[in-house]
Parts: C-alpha cells; sequence; structure tokens
C-alpha cells in the first residue's frame, strides 16, 4: 500500500516538473529578448534584406538540384550558375525598390534616365560572394554589398554625385557657447522609412538639412546620414555619436514616402545659435532614431 502511494506521489511530481517546464519553455519563445543587433534597421524584402544602420544590402540566391537528372555533375553546375543568377535577380530588385527621397525610388529614377540601368548592373556585379552553402538538395549563396564603395557607391550609380555644398539657412538662433558632437533626432512614433535622401524641415515647412548640405566627400566616405532604431545603439556608433550629442525630438514627419522629419523652430535655432554646429550637418554627423522595421 506504501509503496502503492509513493508511486502516485512520484507520478504526480512527474507530471508538474514536466508541465513546468512546458511552460517555461513557452514563456522563453514568447519573451521579447533584445539581442545586439536590435539597433540595426533592416527592411526585408524578397530573400534579403537593407541593412540603414550599416549601409549594406544582404541578397540569398537559391536553386534545388534536380532529382532525376542523369548527369550529376553537369546537374551541379547548372544548379549553383542558378542560385547565383537568383542572387543577382533578388539584389537588384532590392536595390530598384529602394527609396530615394519623399516622392522617389530608385526605379522612378530608371524609368526617367536608362543610363542609371546600367550603373546599377555595373554596382551589383561589385558584389561580395559567399561560399556555397549545401542544404540536402538546396545550393544558396549570399551576396554582400556595401552602399559605399572605393570606386562605385550607390550615390555615383545613380549620378547623386556633385561638385558644391549648398548653404544652410539659418532662419532663427540663440547664441550659445555650447559645442556638440553630432545631432540625433528622435523620430519614435511617427514610422519613419529609411531613405537615401531624406530631408529635414522646421515646424513652418523651411527646409533645413537636405542632402546638398553635406559635404560630398563626407557622403562618399561614410553616408548621408545613420538610422538607427534603439537607443543601445548609440554606443555601437560611439565614434560617430561623440560625447556631446544634441538630442532632437521630432514634431511630426512629412512626405508622401514618410521620409521627412520635422522638428521644432526652437530646436532648430539652439543647434545653430553656435555657428560652429554647423560643421555637424557639412560632416554628416547626423542620427535618426526610428522606429525598428519588422
Amino acid at each position: 500500500m506504501r509503496e502503492e502511494n509513493l508511486k502516485k506521489t512520484m507520478k504526480k511530481v512527474f507530471i508538474f516538473i514536466f508541465l513546468f517546464y512546458i511552460f517555461i519553455l513557452l514563456l522563453l519563445l514568447n519573451l521579447d529578448i533584445p539581442a545586439a543587433e536590435n539597433y540595426e534597421v533592416i527592411d526585408r524584402k524578397l530573400s534579403g534584406f537593407i541593412n540603414w544602420t550599416y549601409k549594406k544590402f544582404e541578397s540569398e540566391g537559391f536553386s534545388y538540384l534536380d532529382p532525376d537528372a542523369t548527369n550529376i555533375a553537369a546537374n551541379e553546375l547548372l544548379t549553383l550558375k542558378k542560385a547565383e543568377e537568383n542572387g543577382i535577380a533578388n539584389l537588384t530588385t532590392l536595390i530598384t525598390q529602394m527609396i530615394v527621397d519623399s516622392r522617389t525610388t530608385i526605379l522612378d529614377l530608371i524609368k526617367e534616365d536608362p543610363e542609371i540601368n546600367r550603373n546599377i548592373y555595373e554596382y551589383v556585379n561589385k558584389a561580395y560572394k559567399s561560399d556555397i552553402k549545401y542544404e540536402k538538395n538546396r545550393r544558396s549563396i549570399l551576396f554582400f554589398l556595401p552602399f559605399i564603395m572605393s570606386d562605385l557607391s550607390i550615390y555615383s550609380a545613380l549620378k547623386l554625385d556633385r561638385d558644391y555644398n549648398n548653404d544652410i539657412p539659418i532662419v532663427t538662433a540663440f547664441p550659445h557657447e555650447t559645442e556638440f558632437t553630432s545631432i540625433v533626432i528622435d523620430c519614435r512614433g511617427y514610422m519613419i522609412l529609411p531613405a537615401l535622401k531624406p530631408r529635414i524641415f522646421s515646424e513652418n515647412r523651411v527646409s533645413l538639412i537636405t542632402f546638398d548640405n553635406i559635404d560630398y566627400q563626407t557622403i562618399k566616405k561614410n553616408g548621408y546620414l545613420t538610422y538607427i532604431c534603439d537607443t543601445s545603439g548609440l554606443k555601437a556608433l560611439n565614434t560617430l555619436i561623440g560625447d556631446n550629442p544634441f538630442f532632437i525630438p521630432a514634431i511630426g514627419s512629412y512626405g508622401i514616402h514618410n521620409t521627412d522629419i520635422i522638428i521644432s523652430n526652437e530646436d532648430i535655432a539652439f543647434l545653430l545659435g553656435n555657428q560652429s554646429n554647423l560643421k555637424l550637418i557639412k560632416e554628416g554627423k547626423i542620427i535618426l532614431l526610428i522606429d525598428k522595421n519588422k
């Protein structure tokens, strides 16, 4: 009798431990545990994505071996070629669908100027390829392509290069002696979409910061500006941020593609109250903190 009761008790304990384990496992699966990469703004499309924080494209090409093929060697070579072609096609599509500014995509630019299509072909063919991945009968190749390259970049491919800088309009200013190391604009809540040429406006829609205000040599080296989607990313970008960033809360968004940002006249006046802070704009030390893209 005693042994029988002991067995029943042990059985209940085992069931309890098993159910508790399942509960913990389900809890962990549903937790939104922040990863180190959370600050990267990744726009997912097709079989790849655009990483706007590190300014790069990443795309996968894949294909499958024909199980009924008799010439295995020829079939393998054909499969690898198809995977490469698929990766290049995905990479090209990622690029052509990219947003340039509040009204334009890269595809719109191509329609206006067919030469841009040839430039993009040259640009895409400079992508780095990973080793072949073998998964049963599936073959895949990863393509990696930076926005910025030594001899060609997305900006030059789109004919966005220039040899001038537009002056930054100073509407009003509060004189002060504070020198900042960067400009961080918190745009969270406005669902801003990353773009190659976003604009920053005053609250009365005066264009304050544009692509043409940034020194083009800086753009060639570092890109126009940087997007992040988590304040933890500020640490990873410490070289760009510096030790005294000027944090500005956005007060609105603008543009058909929702790419442009509106900030208050007071924040503009304080930022430009010290002429030395103008160099932050010319040097492209601008960081946009936006909502995370899914």
